[in-house]
């Protein structure tokens, strides 16, 4: 390529919707899994979700998440169009961990 090409990047809202929604399970699944708060995991999956061109409603529990997801493009009224059920065992803290998957959300959510 040459030097005075610009360069598009990809913008993470034009993934495939069930790569997004794959990408956010995953990403609640092991803040979870890593002892983060409950008010911590909704807030950080619905900030990353917010950035990937979806609306994220979070639910989390000790043994559960519950995730329903909608496009950003139906508004805050629109119905979920995917819902996500995640039984897991209670978590363990493990800070070295917990801290990499956090900064993953906040890079997503920074930019």
């Amino acid at each position: 390529m040459p030097m005075n090409e610009p360069v598009h990047a990809i913008s993470p809202a034009s993934a495939a919707l069930n790569t997004r929604i794959a990408f956010l399970v995953e990403l609640a699944r092991r803040l979870h899994k890593y002892g983060t708060s409950a008010p911590r995991l909704e807030m950080a999956i619905s900030g990353v979700a917010q950035r990937l061109g979806l609306i994220a409603e979070v639910w989390s529990s000790p043994t559960a998440i519950i995730i329903s997801f909608a496009d950003q493009g139906q508004g805050e009224e629109g119905l979920a169009q995917v819902t996500q059920v995640v039984r897991l065992l209670p978590g363990d803290v493990n800070l070295e961990r917990l801290c990499r998957a956090d900064d993953i959300a906040d890079q997503v959510i920074d930019g």
